[in-house]
């Protein structure tokens, strides 16, 4: 409508500009929203993604921060039976060539040690870069995160439904499909898309892209179907697997026990009592991981079933 004399500014114009002035007006508005909206959910993707990668990330921190303690206690009981052996070598109980063995199991030990350490700094460094800290910055501990919450609280096909609802890539599709609509539907006005020979075109071309973005979207939704159905999935045996985990590790708590009173009566080496704490630290570690990689999947499933990104 002309501001000035109320009059409706389509009866200056033939029926192709009216529909390019609706373009104009109407379209391109909205397309420059759909352009904003897209930068805008893209950079809560970007920080999704991020978390998940700090989520990897620390897994692999903790996984090396213990496994130095772990090697550091191999090479202490490594140590311990060098020393037994030596005695036993010096006493003429074992062959030089025995000796020999348990000495290069000390140096295999001092390796993983060495090893260990490497790991972890070059680990650590990933994570510092992450988190924006100085390279050769390195934390003095890092503890186990705890959690006693192992249910799902939503069902796998609510899970599936958020996904299809939330999901960056089925929203963009779906506003592409509506934009198109739209713009189809401006080309129709006053039956311009059927005598117009460029919006003729362009009526053509967007018709072909719409049922591109049909096919896209199906295939779109039943890639997340399959992918949050496979998380959930993977997420539920995470959780079995820390019971297992707990369960190896009474298991092993309660044979340290048994041949503890063994050991007191004589009956079992002192090495035995040695391998057999190992062994518990060992379990108690794989616990550990276990509890982490149930929370990073409980994360990440959360992250996939809202606006993404996927796995």
């Amino acid at each position: 409508v002309n501001p000035y004399t109320d009059e409706d500014v389509y009866y200056y114009y033939d029926s192709a500009e009216q529909m390019q002035l609706k373009l104009m007006k109407e379209f391109v508005p909205e397309s420059m929203k759909f352009a904003y909206e897209v930068k805008q959910k893209t950079v809560e993707v970007t920080e999704n993604a991020m978390a998940n990668t700090a989520d990897n990330l620390f897994a692999g921190l903790y996984s090396t921060y213990h496994s130095i303690r772990l090697a550091e206690k191999s090479l202490e009981l490594a140590q311990n039976n060098a020393r037994r052996e030596q005695e036993r070598f010096n006493n003429g109980m074992i062959t030089e060539l025995e000796l020999e063995s348990a000495l290069l199991e000390v140096k295999a030990s001092e390796d993983a040690v060495t090893k260990a350490k490497r790991n972890y700094d070059n680990m650590h460094r990933q994570f510092n870069g992450l988190a924006n800290m100085p390279l050769d910055f390195r934390f003095d501990l890092i503890g186990t995160p705890w959690s006693h919450d192992y249910e799902i609280p939503i069902t796998q096909e609510q899970a599936i439904e958020s996904a299809l609802q939330n999901r960056l890539e089925i929203w963009s599709t779906m506003r592409q499909i509506e934009l198109i609509e739209f713009r189809m539907e401006i080309y129709r006005h006053r039956n311009v898309y059927k005598f117009h020979q460029q919006t003729i075109k362009d009526y053509e071309a967007a018709q072909d892209n719409l049922d591109e973005l049909k096919i896209t979207l199906s295939q779109q939704k039943y890639d997340i179907e399959k992918e949050i159905r496979q998380a959930y999935q993977e997420l539920k045996k995470s959780y079995n697997d820390l019971e297992l985990a707990k369960l190896n590790l009474a298991k092993q708590r309660n044979l340290l026990s048994t041949t503890r009173t063994q050991y007191e009566s004589g009956l079992v080496p002192e090495s035995i009592i040695e391998q057999l704490e190992l062994a518990i630290e060992q379990l108690e570690f794989a616990v550990d991981i276990s509890l982490i990689n149930v929370l990073n999947k409980q994360d990440q499933l959360y992250r996939a079933i809202s606006i993404g990104p996927g796995y």
